[in-house]
């Protein structure tokens, strides 16, 4: 009976797993129309990590921001199962308590706006402020 029991708590932990990473993979697809780089076995484990530490929902969530995300460093270094489990506790941070979604970078509409950065204009401080309540 052990090894039976064994095995059942494997399958039910891997089925958010599978599909997580059936949802990472769709979302490649959707961005880059090609199928995402999957090792499964390895890129599997880390998502059940995470998955442990933070919830299937939640880690679906991180998916979906990490593959909306405009932060130069994961562009950079690719959309990978790896790089987002790199990058979770960056787009952890970027949540807001109270359960908004922030702009990944609040600082992209300045930029779109008249071509740079300008974190010390009023105007789009308090607009960060608005967003993210901080």
């Amino acid at each position: 009976m052990k090894g039976k029991t064994a095995r059942a708590k494997n399958s039910v932990s891997a089925a958010p797993t599978v599909e997580l990473l059936t949802y990472f993979d769709d979302l490649h697809v959707l961005r880059f129309g090609e199928k995402a780089v999957i090792r499964r076995g390895k890129d599997a484990q880390l998502v059940a990590e995470l998955c442990r530490s933070h919830g299937a929902a939640r880690v679906k969530e991180l998916i979906a921001d990490f593959f909306a995300s405009r932060d130069p460093w994961i562009r950079d270094h690719g959309y990978s199962v790896g790089v987002f489990v790199s990058q979770a506790a960056k787009l952890i941070a970027r949540r807001p308590k109270n359960g908004r979604t922030v702009p990944a970078s609040w600082l992209d509409e300045c930029e779109a706006e008249h071509g740079g950065a300008c974190a010390s204009s009023t105007a789009h401080m308090w607009r960060k402020v608005r967003d993210t309540g901080e």
